[in-house]
């Protein structure tokens, strides 16, 4: 039987064709691929897959995974891949594969299911990707957090340890521990002996003491003296690893020793590491290792070292401990990783610069806050809290040892993939995590990590505020050019980072010389760090002082020179004003005149700032010019100048410095302030110079070229000078002053003495020869008593001995006796000359013959008794004005205060405003009556009865001190002694007003509570006054002297009542005057009552005349003369009524010229007190040009003398202010037959 099977033939070929077209492609991938079938046995692989593996894929196809690979991975894959059978899906995981080779490399396997062409399972189809050296870095970075975690902690328990030998064997332990060390040992530096001495060895050898006396029977591993050389490359090199025994005993131990050491201790190689810090060793640490052991990591052993050190150095000095702890910071932020430690509670403790830079927080914003509260996503907050409750207490978590890869949330709520490694540590029995962790966002494969770091690294050179620079060498070792430089480093010079690195090394130091950089690097390669002070040179040519570091690196594989510049400019600065200042003061001590002096000033200046245009200028006040004794100018030359009108009489007139440019300076001369004398200079800087708290003169400077020539710097510069310069101006006056002093004494007509401090004649001066007729040789050496006469007692020259012994000025007269035996006084004072420690050195006394004089002293004691009168009425006048003066004045204030509040009708404005017009009227009649005090006392008071009605007197103040009792809770009442019909009385009711207003101000000052009553009752001829309250009393042995002159109840400075104590004695003045009689009646706690009375007369009414009102006249013209704003604006406010036109004199001398222009004037307001020419001086110049002007003084002079004068100078009138309308009124009328409209 026979069937066709081409079809089937060619369905084969096709099939054959695919398999072989799928098997090139999977072949064309670089990652090893492979695919099994569900039972494990594989199905192909391609060729990278066959290459890892050694076998061909021929060989591979039907084997499972157990039979290519080690079986402790094989268990690992086949677990795999049944849970992905199971579950489907995509699979992902890191595993160890073993090569073809033997060797392991770390694979990252990716895999998923396929189907069979009906949908079925078909198996597993996966590749793999070498991770292998991503998997070296992280390891490595594993031991990196190990090492900083290890740091930490060793860090953290030396700062716990309080001696010597404590420190020893922490040291010793921990890095005998944390390295596996067999042996380790600590010895000390001893500079004295120069030799370290053993302090601390630990051991894990049994029977090590007995080995080692073997060995070291002669003390060899007790003290090991070294010589200076080996001092100093110990201070060089930090570390030695895998030295011999034999060199680190310096040569004391022998070969044989050094086998022998070997072979009983197991030790087959040895590392030291030195302990210093700068030029200062403290000491070795020494392990020793087995052959089998490997040494630890250099970095790690540098930073052991130096953390030890730095403790050492506290342990030395205490001065130490604030540098060490800054440097164990900067350990940790000195990671590029965010270290973070976290105390028992889950609170911030440590938060480093890496944290901050990660996380966006401070350290401020995050201490004492929980962790995962901060940077945590919520959903893990749960797990947080369960895990670290067990970690608290045990200090062990399933997190501690491990490194993960977790998100953490940012400040500003970004969440980015964080790797953490978590360690625990124990302090004060307490569990603290130390947490390192890393960003790991733009790391996913191994160059975005060194991208990383490189950017971290980028971060910290940049951020550093001193210029760093790193500089690449030639293989000859000479200086090539910049590699790199920081943003600080660019912008102290002012280039750009890329500029920088183009410009050649030479152009950016002044005076760099190739011998200079040939010295330099023969000390950095002998391994010398070099510090230096020099000058970089900025973009513009400004010099920039700077202290420089240099010291060797590695860069990139390649030795470079790592410069540090640090700005000092401003030290240097402050140190040229120092030398500025003690140059010219030097040169003002050797200078021999002003000239030479001048000279020097600028030349120190010229050090620091341009003085090509310089000069010094000083100002006569009396001609208001302003000349210069020295002048360096390249434009011109003047040698005075007005001072008004200059920059260099500004400077003087205000006292500070000032600075121009030209601009300003044409401003200025716009607006005529100044004049511009030759050519204008671009900029000009001027600063006073000073006698005492005076500017005389000034020193300037400009420039003709450049507007900032000058700055605030250049100012103080200058001020500095010219503060010297009036040192020396000042100095040299004040010794003219000295010559011209003892040329007075000398010469003076009065005589002095000068006595050692136990009173023998030092010196005495031709007056006092020629008063007492001794010559200057008879006295010197001898005591005062020489002119002694015995007139006055003991006790008057004890008392003068003991005063000026205290320090203290003696003054009085004595009667002494002259050589010749007459007898004479002399007014005396002595003064005591003191030491800078107040001791008495000399007494100087100023003795003058008053023998003439005291015949004169009973003639002027008449004189003085007058005096003393007059004295005394115008202290009377003095303390009164003030009591008297502020009830009126209380009144217009608060009238005033209503007349503008909202709430205040139209009526009340008018009855407000009566009350104003009431009290103004009181206040200028009281201020009038004030004056008359004086006489009061003197008996010459002059009364002006006038009719009123006494009801309506005492209801006028019941309305005045109504509202201030109100305000007091006080009940005020009033009460009336004859009917309103018959209240008309005659009395001067000024005076009147005076006394009830003291009596009634007194009651409302001392009631607290109750009431206030107070009015009059009717007794034949007489009224009897009272005012009754119910304060707090008067005691009697206060009422015999109620009534005296400034006599208080209550006279201590902590007194509840104010007052001048004037009230009573005035009111009892005037109700005397006035024919009455005053008293009280008072009981302590219970009120008092004041009575009083006066007698009363018949008034007679006088009709009052009328005034014809003529037509006004448009053509009148008033001048009022007034340099008082608010008077003038009251007098042209109450002449507006009057329809005339008014002119405005702010002095006298204005005035006059007015009236010379206007004859149309028809009336002047003279003020008498106006500035430039008075009121009195002007009037009389005026009469003389128009004697038929009408002129009317105003002034607040209101004495009768005052009156008189203003009428001898021509005045036809006077008005007193304040100036009440009707008087004004009335006189208007008179002269201008003008009312108002």
């Amino acid at each position: 039987i026979a069937a066709d099977i081409t079809e089937r033939k060619k369905n084969e070929q096709e099939i054959r064709k695919q398999s072989d077209f799928q098997q090139r492609l999977i072949d064309a991938i670089p990652l090893p691929v492979y695919y099994k079938d569900t039972k494990g046995f594989y199905q192909g692989c391609n060729t990278a897959f066959s290459e890892l593996m050694g076998k061909s894929n021929e060989e591979i196809i039907g084997e499972s995974v157990f039979d290519i690979q080690n079986k402790r991975y094989a268990d690992v894959y086949y677990d795999a891949d049944l849970r992905l059978l199971e579950t489907g899906g995509i699979q992902s995981f890191e595993s160890p594969v073993v090569e073809k080779t033997g060797g392991i490399r770390e694979m990252l396997f990716r895999k998923a299911t396929y189907p069979n062409a009906d949908g079925s399972l078909a198996g597993i189809i996966g590749s793999m990707t070498d991770i292998t050296d991503r998997k070296a870095i992280e390891n490595n970075l594993i031991e990196k957090n190990k090492d900083l975690q290890f740091l930490s902690e060793y860090a953290l328990n030396l700062s716990s340890v309080s001696s010597d030998t404590d420190l020893a064997k922490l040291m010793v332990d921990e890095i005998r521990n944390y390295s596996g060390a067999l042996l380790a040992s600590f010895s000390t530096y001893n500079r004295e002996e120069n030799a370290l001495v053993l302090e601390y060895f630990s051991a894990e050898i049994e029977n090590l003491d007995q080995h080692l006396s073997g060995v070291f029977n002669d003390g060899t591993l007790t003290l090991f003296p070294i010589d200076t050389d080996m001092v100093k490359q110990m201070l060089q090199t930090s570390i030695v690893i895998n030295t011999s025994l034999s060199e680190l005993t310096y040569g004391k131990l022998t070969p044989e020793q050094e086998i022998q050491f070997s072979e009983l201790t197991g030790i087959s190689h040895m590392a030291a590491i030195s302990l210093h810090l700068s030029d200062e060793l403290y000491g070795t640490v020494v392990m020793g290792f087995g052959k089998d052991q490997k040494s630890p990591d250099p970095e790690l052993l540098k930073s052991f070292s130096y953390i030890s050190s730095v403790t050492l150095r506290r342990s030395k000095a205490e001065e130490y401990l604030k540098e060490r702890e800054e440097r164990l910071r900067k350990v940790v932020d000195s990671a590029q990783d965010a270290m973070i430690i976290i105390d028992e509670n889950a609170k911030v403790v440590i938060w480093n610069l890496s944290a901050e830079r990660m996380f966006g927080y401070s350290f401020s914003e995050v201490e004492g806050k929980e962790l995962h509260q901060l940077i945590a996503p919520e959903r893990y907050h749960k797990e947080f809290r369960k895990g670290f409750s067990t970690f608290a207490k045990s200090g062990e978590g399933r997190a501690v040892g491990m490194v993960q890869e977790l998100e953490a949330v940012r400040k500003d709520g970004v969440i980015i993939p964080v790797e953490m490694a978590l360690s625990a540590m124990k302090i004060d029995n307490a569990w603290f995590s130390i947490s390192a962790i890393r960003d790991i966002s733009e790391r996913k494969k191994s160059q975005e990590v060194i991208v990383s770091s490189e950017k971290r690294y980028r971060e910290l050179f940049d951020a550093n505020r001193d210029a760093l620079a790193v500089i690449g060498l030639k293989g000859d070792g000479k200086l090539v050019q910049l590699l790199e430089v920081n943003d600080a480093g660019a912008e102290m010079l002012g280039y750009s980072k890329f500029e920088m690195q183009n410009i050649p090394i030479g152009k950016l130091e002044e005076g760099l010389s190739i011998r200079t950089v040939f010295e330099r690097m023969k000390k950095l390669v002998s391994g010398q760090n070099l510090s230096f002070e020099t000058k970089l040179i900025h973009r513009s040519g400004k010099r920039i002082s700077v202290e420089m570091t240099l010291n060797m690196v590695n860069y990139d594989g390649k030795p470079a020179v790592l410069l540090i510049a640090h700005d000092i400019s401003e030290r240097k600065y402050k140190e040229s004003l120092q030398k500025l200042q003690f140059n010219i003061a030097t040169a003002a001590l050797n200078a021999s005149g002003l000239q030479e002096l001048y000279e020097a000033v600028r030349n120190e200046l010229s050090s620091l700032i341009d003085t090509s245009n310089f000069y010094i200028a000083f100002i006569d006040e009396r001609t208001g010019l302003m000349h210069s004794p020295f002048e360096m100018d390249e434009k011109i030359s003047i040698p005075q100048w007005r001072a008004d009108r200059s920059l260099s009489g500004r400077v003087v007139k205000q006292g500070k410095s000032l600075r121009f440019t030209k601009k300003q300076i044409t401003e200025l001369a716009g607006k005529g302030e100044v004049d511009i004398i030759g050519e204008q200079s671009e900029i000009w800087l001027g600063a006073p110079v000073f006698k005492g708290k005076k500017a005389i003169g000034l020193i300037v400077v400009q420039n003709y070229e450049n507007e900032f020539a000058y700055n605030d710097d250049s100012q103080y510069i200058m001020e500095l000078a010219a503060h010297e310069l009036g040192n020396y101006i000042g100095s040299k006056e004040a010794e003219e002053t000295n010559l011209k002093l003892s040329s007075a004494v000398e010469q003076n007509p009065i005589g002095i003495m000068i006595t050692a401090n136990n009173g023998t004649i030092q010196y005495v001066n031709p007056k006092f020869c020629e008063m007492s007729g001794y010559s200057l040789e008879e006295v010197i050496g001898k005591n005062p008593s020489i002119v002694k006469s015995g007139y006055h007692d003991a006790p008057f020259y004890a008392d003068l001995w003991n005063t000026i012994k205290s320090g203290k000025n003696w003054y009085g007269d004595l009667r002494n006796r002259r050589k010749d035996g007459t007898l004479y006084w002399e007014s005396m004072i002595i003064s005591p000359l003191v030491d800078p420690n107040g001791n008495v050195m000399n007494f100087i006394a100023v003795r003058e013959d008053v023998t003439g004089k005291k015949q004169m002293i009973e003639d002027l004691k008449n004189a003085k008794e007058k005096a003393e009168e007059s004295d005394r009425l115008k202290t009377a006048f003095l303390q009164n004005i003030s009591h008297e003066i502020r009830t009126p004045l209380n009144g217009i204030l608060g009238f005033s205060e209503l007349l503008i509040q909202d709430w205040t009708t139209p009526e009340d404005r008018v009855e407000y405003n009566d009350a104003i017009q009431h009290s103004g009227k009181r206040l200028m009649e009281i201020v009038s009556n004030i004056l008359d005090i004086s006489i009061i006392e003197a008996g010459q008071v002059v009364l002006a009865p006038e009719k009123f009605n006494v009801n309506n007197f005492i209801i006028e103040l019941y309305n005045f001190y109504q509202g201030q009792a109100s305000r007091r809770n006080l009940n005020m009442r009033y009460e009336f002694g004859l009917p309103n019909a018959l209240a008309d009385i005659t009395a001067d009711t000024t005076r009147l007003y005076q006394v009830m207003n003291n009596l009634l101000n007194n009651a409302l000052k001392f009631t607290n509570s109750g009431e206030i009553v107070f009015g009059y009752k009717f007794d034949n001829e007489s009224l009897v006054f009272f005012v009754k309250d119910t304060g707090i009393g008067i005691s009697d042995e206060h009422l015999s002297r109620i009534f005296d002159r400034f006599y208080q109840v209550e006279q201590s400075s902590t007194r509840n009542y104010e007052g001048a104590g004037l009230g009573l004695a005035i009111s009892e003045g005037l109700v005397l005057a006035m024919g009455g009689k005053i008293w009280m009646e008072s009981e302590k706690d219970k009120g008092t009552t004041f009575y009083f009375t006066i007698p009363v007369g018949n008034f007679a009414a006088v009709p009052a005349a009328n005034s014809a009102v003529e037509t006004p006249r448009e053509s009148d013209i008033i001048l009022i003369a007034e340099d008082d704003d608010t008077s003038y604006r009251l007098l042209l406010t109450s002449l507006k009524k009057f329809g005339v036109v008014t002119l405005r004199a702010y002095n006298g001398e204005e005035a006059v010229d007015l009236v010379k222009k206007h004859q149309q004037i028809t009336l002047i307001l003279m003020d008498i007190k106006m500035p430039v020419m008075d009121g009195l001086e002007a009037t009389k110049l005026i009469k003389k040009i128009r004697p038929e002007l009408p002129i009317i003084a105003q002034s607040a002079y209101a004495f009768n003398e005052d009156i008189e004068k203003a009428r001898e100078a021509g005045c036809d009138e006077h008005l007193s202010k304040p100036i009440l309308a009707a008087k004004l009124n009335k006189l208007l009328d008179k002269y201008l037959n003008r009312q108002p409209e």
